[in-house]
């Protein structure tokens, strides 16, 4: 009895060392495995999982990302309420987090380990980002609740 149970936690010890996924992921290394950008990271800091990214995943985070993104930045420019800096500065700040964290990896990717898939995402993605961005800049309702509050800046105790 003793020899089998040491038997059942050695066979689970050796199994819970395998390097096959990520010790605090429960999702599998197979193609139908999810998009680790779309699933809440549970490493420290959230930093993302980086064994579990392919380069495949990349597209359709910053397709979602971006769209995530416009959404919350038109919801922004659309609100009734009345500019204020957290209202308007700060949630475009917070605004993107998807299309943020899957950049920052990317750019960290193509700096230090590039491939040629990755390459042609590059070249593909940039004038997306830039049509993406430009949306941004160009919206005039969010230039105009900007430009009130560039106008009353003195007045909104900041510093």
């Amino acid at each position: 009895m003793y020899r089998s149970s040491i038997l059942v936690v050695f066979s689970l010890f050796v199994a819970g060392c395998s390097d096959s996924k990520s010790p605090d992921s429960n999702m599998p290394e197979t193609a139908e495995a999810p998009n680790p950008f779309f699933v809440e990271s549970t490493l420290p800091y959230g930093l993302p999982h980086f064994d579990l990214i392919r380069d495949e995943h990349f597209v359709a985070a910053f397709e979602h990302g971006m769209a995530e993104h416009m959404s919350e930045i038109d919801a922004i420019a659309s609100s009734s309420d009345a500019a204020s800096f957290d209202n308007t500065v700060v949630a475009m700040e917070r605004a993107g987090q998807l299309l943020t964290q899957t950049r920052r990896v990317f750019a960290n990717l193509t700096s230090t380990h590039t491939n040629d898939a990755l390459k042609i995402i590059q070249t593909e993605m940039a004038p997306r980002f830039s049509a993406h961005n430009d949306s941004i800049r160009l919206n005039p309702q969010l230039f105009t609740k900007l430009a009130g509050l560039y106008e009353t800046r003195d007045t909104l105790n900041l510093n």
